[in-house]
């Protein structure tokens, strides 16, 4: 008898019947990709790779749609080497090569062996004169090709602590690259839990991508969501009553199915444990002991992304924002805001400061919080999850 398959997916990215598709931000993403190269922002845990993946298993018979995870690379070799992998027929990685090794041929101190060099040791030699080879393969292009870089924001911030001369030679060269792809086929799609904009802001290299449009990762609406929890509840065997749906999305805030997930493994344990089925209380208990309770690190990497997306006046006027913010579940309108900017950095007081505007501007792009467009337009928190985590790591 074949073992039973849980749909609830909860480390490794959604793919086959445990995705669950999302046609509009699909659609959105390809109509853009149509005459643009697009950035696909949006925090950890939102389920930005399983859609990249869902866009890889789409090509179409004779197009070419590559994923890479640029997360563990660390110099613009790197990148190269893995984009010509993936794109180029092995035998044109040969002439790539040796095209290269022309050039290569005429750098002092280097020598090339007799047979010649293969790519990867000519891109480590000369990356530059590997990505222009590349470059002109990508040209020759006829049929549409989709080059995604996953977490490309955290490889430019990682490739810019060993060397900022080389992190800005790179992004150039490759606004460059896409300029002269413009009217081919081939496109690129970049993503990453840090916001590139922010990223570029620190080094000062904003203006190296202000030539891709923004399609940003959407949270599920709530019918969506009562819809997840019920389907994915009846395939898992998980009790789920009438008005529990709508209970878990007040409790967690934002419905992004990861949580969703994280909320329905964690019913299923508590039925088994308790040998009954959970009431509307019970998922309050469920939800403060299991899913925000001391030890979870459910949302943990979003607390310490804040060492990496900001400088260190920033991060402090960050963590002071979200503190105050913490306490509250009606968030807090620009003046209380402008006030903890007072108190962090007092007039008269250090030379350090950081924007209140920017600051926040990133805090609502990465995830964090989220302005209401009526009434007094507050600024909150994007989940009670989110809130009642960090309101208990400064309890």
């Amino acid at each position: 008898m074949k073992p039973h398959s849980s749909t609830l997916v909860i480390g490794a990215p959604a793919t086959g019947d445990k995705y669950w598709p999302r046609p509009g931000l699909t659609a959105d993403l390809l109509s853009a990709l149509e005459n643009d190269h697009v950035i696909f922002p949006g925090p950890r845990r939102t389920g930005k790779t399983s859609v990249l993946k869902d866009l890889e298993s789409r090509a179409a018979a004779g197009e070419k749609v590559v994923l890479i995870n640029t997360e563990k690379l660390a110099s613009p070799a790197a990148l190269i080497q893995t984009i010509a992998k993936a794109v180029a027929p092995a035998g044109k990685l040969k002439t790539l090569a040796k095209s290269v090794g022309s050039q290569v041929k005429r750098i002092k101190g280097i020598k090339v062996p007799m047979f010649g060099l293969d790519f990867d040791t000519a891109a480590e030699a000369d990356w530059q004169a590997a990505a222009d080879a590349l470059l002109t393969t990508l040209m020759e292009q006829t049929s549409r090709t989709l080059i995604m870089l996953d977490e490309f924001s955290v490889f430019v911030e990682l490739m810019a602590r060993k060397d900022k001369t080389q992190a800005e030679q790179l992004l150039r060269w490759f606004r460059e690259w896409r300029q002269r792809l413009v009217d081919t086929p081939v496109r690129f799609l970049l993503t990453g839990s840090i916001g590139i904009d922010s990223v570029l802001r620190k080094l000062q290299l904003g203006d190296t991508i202000n030539d891709f449009r923004s399609i940003e990762m959407c949270v599920p609406s709530d019918a969506e969501a009562k819809k997840f929890l019920s389907q994915r509840a009846k395939e898992n065997d998980i009790p789920l009553k009438p008005g529990h749906s709508a209970k878990i999305i007040e409790l967690i805030g934002q419905p992004w199915f990861y949580f969703l997930n994280i909320f329905l493994a964690e019913i299923k344990t508590w039925t088994r444990r308790e040998g009954r089925e959970p009431n509307a209380q019970d998922l309050a208990t469920i939800y403060q002991d299991r899913l925000v309770g001391p030890g979870n690190e459910n949302v943990k990497h979003m607390w310490d992304k804040l060492d990496e997306i900001f400088l260190p006046a920033e991060q402090r006027l960050a963590r002071e924002l979200l503190r105050h913010m913490s306490r509250t579940a009606h968030g807090m309108s620009l003046a209380e805001m402008e006030n903890v900017h007072l108190q962090v950095f007092p007039p008269g007081g250090s030379a350090e400061t950081a924007q209140l505007d920017y600051v926040l501007r990133v805090l609502r792009h990465d995830g964090y919080l989220i302005q209401s467009t009526i009434g007094e337009q507050r600024t909150h928190f994007t989940s009670n999850l989110l809130r009642d985590y960090w309101f208990r790591q400064h309890a």
